[in-house]
């Protein structure tokens, strides 16, 4: 049986012997504390706000569940303004001390390798977090500072007659089996 929520996060943990008292947490997290995830956003500050279970399924696997929300502070591509991206993802992971081990058992999630412990929990935070970035962050163009600019290069003749680079290699291929035929 899980214990009640906890309302404040640990920066350490053994995540296994949390698994094995069946712990829960929740709290927020700085994004400060994610040393990875700092180049990319915008700006400094901004939280994650964490609810996470820790728990051991009867086949003796530990597993991390929980939900993490945070909106982060992100510079558009478009117009390189800054933007808010809310990201709200679920966590499923099976806590493992090496490859091998996930290899070799079955996993109800997906692996997650625990190779320090204590380890810093905002680490499985923050690798959560990167994951869900977008590759490329825009405003809805509707909202976007740049949404005239990007339309009107969009409509520009140069745009809608852009020749294929390809095109020249195209033509050579046809001619030389013109030649061929001769």
């Amino acid at each position: 049986m899980a214990s009640p929520p906890q309302d404040r996060l640990p920066r350490q943990v053994d995540p296994f012997r949390l698994a094995e008292a069946g712990l829960q947490f929740q709290g927020r997290l700085p994004l400060s504390a994610m040393k990875r995830i700092q180049p990319l956003l915008a700006r400094a500050g901004g939280e994650a706000e964490v609810k996470l279970e820790f728990d051991m399924e009867a086949s003796g696997v530990h597993t991390l569940r929980g939900r993490v929300r945070a909106e982060l502070p992100l510079a558009c591509q478009r117009c390189l303004e800054p933007m808010l991206c809310p990201v709200e993802l679920d966590l499923a992971l099976s806590l493992v001390r090496s490859e091998a081990e996930a290899e070799r058992k079955v996993l109800p999630y997906e692996p997650y390798v625990v190779d320090v412990v204590p380890m810093d929990l905002s680490d499985i935070i923050e690798d959560e977090l990167l994951l869900e970035l977008p590759q490329v962050p825009m405003h809805e163009i509707e909202q976007c500072p740049a949404k005239s600019l990007a339309k009107a290069l969009k409509n520009t003749p140069a745009a809608a007659e852009k020749e294929n680079p390809f095109a020249v290699l195209g033509e050579l291929k046809a001619e030389l089996k013109t030649k061929d035929h001769d």
